[in-house]
């Protein structure tokens, strides 16, 4: 059964949650303007990666991969979103390829059409911060900008920074914690991958909490 923490602690990690905001943390000048921000294209190259993915694109990258034998590709911006227009467009399994992470779609594994926010990041300290302040077990963290529900089962492949707070040569839980509700529950278990990225799938996203624990316990 799943737990339900104190709403008074969710209160009291509201200031914190912010720091997993999906806004575009790019440097500005003295004026205020954006500098440095990266060349967005149409996500068919390395070097042109999508901002907002479109269907064309996701059509061109399957119709190349079935002729190649190759997986279908879409290269990304770190924040980059997918409309649900476009969920329709993805008839075979495709990856959007962010620098330090990926999410993988497959028709068969999708039951709705939503807008989905494909942004990652390697930790999500209000999630951290609270589950070793009130439970035994030790954990890592990832920061997902869906929040909410995926419309089906993705699979996220990313490394977090406190992975060697688990061992990852035991089982690794997934749970899915809810930051507005002070809720978790459980997506089921991820894989190490030989370059080190651990693979999950879920179907929502919010803030992933990694632990060798079935179960957590309070301090």
């Amino acid at each position: 059964m799943k737990k339900l923490l104190s709403l008074v602690i969710a209160a009291a990690m509201a200031a914190s949650a912010t720091a997993t905001v999906f806004a575009a943390d790019y440097p500005t000048d003295d004026d205020n303007k954006v500098v440095g921000t990266p060349t967005i294209g149409d996500g068919t190259s390395a070097s042109s990666p999508a901002a907002v993915v479109t269907a064309t694109t996701v059509s061109k990258v399957i119709k190349e991969a079935a002729s190649s034998g190759k997986t279908a590709t879409v290269n990304i911006t770190a924040t980059a979103s997918v409309p649900k227009s476009v969920i329709d467009k993805i008839t075979a399994p495709v990856t959007f390829k962010a620098p330090n992470f990926t999410i993988t779609i497959d028709p068969a594994n999708m039951t709705e059409k939503v807008d989905i926010d494909c942004g990652v990041k390697t930790n999500a300290p209000a999630a951290q911060a609270t589950f070793e302040k009130f439970f035994n077990e030790p954990v890592a963290t990832i920061a997902c900008a869906q929040d909410g529900s995926f419309g089906g089962t993705v699979q996220i492949d990313v490394k977090p920074d406190n992975l060697d707070n688990i061992d990852t040569s035991k089982t690794i839980y997934v749970y899915s914690w809810n930051p507005k509700t002070n809720s978790y529950k459980k997506m089921g278990t991820a894989v190490l991958l030989k370059n080190g990225q651990i693979r999950v799938n879920v179907t929502r996203g919010y803030n992933l909490v990694l632990s060798n624990a079935a179960s957590f316990t309070a301090k």
